[in-house]
């Protein structure tokens, strides 16, 4: 079977995406990134 690949970020756009995260306090990115690996159950509360 052939799978299809998501199309990649350039590092540009990543680096962009991403960089924001680094502001915020540890505990609140622990929990969410914590409850992003559940998205079904975020959705249910």
């Amino acid at each position: 079977t052939t799978e299809e690949q998501a199309p990649k970020i350039p590092n540009e756009k990543l680096d962009a995406l991403v960089a924001p995260i680094a502001l915020y306090p540890d505990p609140l990115l622990a929990q969410t990134l914590a409850a992003s690996t559940y998205p079904l159950q975020l959705t249910q509360l």
